[in-house]
């Protein structure tokens, strides 16, 4: 409701061509697990409040992209967890933790829990599952800021290297380019655009 009353207001204020990024808006909120269905926060409306976002959005000519997050792997959960799916270290074959750090000095910030990015080799079925999830909704517009701005490997065996990421990655963009019809990107890397 709060998302609706937000766009009216810009409306109301004679601001046209919107364009919103929204983020935080699935299961589980900004760090999540890996979304393989497009289950909104229950807290902001859960499924009745996202489709009349999106009907709002839709009668009033507002690009409203959905972000979603297949890279970074805050949680287990939806059958994905860290110790089977994420990337693994070149050293001993551990889940390779990502750290937040401090600006003032560039030193891991302890308040901050580690998380870990997904092994790309999961990320072509994780977008399947999400996008026939998605679809049922019938909008035609998300975002995928991490899958086309992180490039990196996975050193476990018959892991891939960053070349194969990039490639994985550019797949699925085009998959969700074909699938769903409006990609909306973020600090892209060169694999992303077509």
């Amino acid at each position: 409701k709060q998302a609706v009353d937000i766009l009216q207001h810009y409306k109301d204020e004679g601001v046209e061509d919107l364009v919103i990024k929204y983020t935080a808006w699935n299961d589980g909120g900004l760090k999540s697990y890996i979304p393989l269905n497009a289950k909104p926060e229950s807290k902001l409306g859960g499924q009745k409040g996202m489709k009349e976002l999106m009907k709002y959005a839709q009668n009033n000519n507002i690009n409203v992209f959905f972000n979603v997050d297949f890279v970074n792997l805050y949680k287990n959960g939806q059958g994905i967890s860290r110790f089977r799916h994420a990337i693994k270290a070149v050293n001993n074959g551990a889940p390779s933790n990502q750290y937040e750090y401090k600006p003032s000095n560039y030193v891991i910030d302890s308040k901050v829990r580690a998380w870990n990015l997904v092994s790309p080799l999961i990320i072509p079925e994780a977008v399947k599952k999400f996008i026939d999830s998605y679809s049922t909704y019938g909008h035609n517009f998300i975002s995928v800021d991490t899958l086309s701005s992180m490039n990196y490997s996975d050193f476990r065996k018959n892991g891939v290297n960053k070349s194969q990421s990039a490639r994985i990655f550019q797949d699925a963009l085009a998959t969700l380019d074909t699938e769903i019809g409006n990609v909306m990107l973020e600090n892209a890397n060169m694999y992303a655009v077509p």
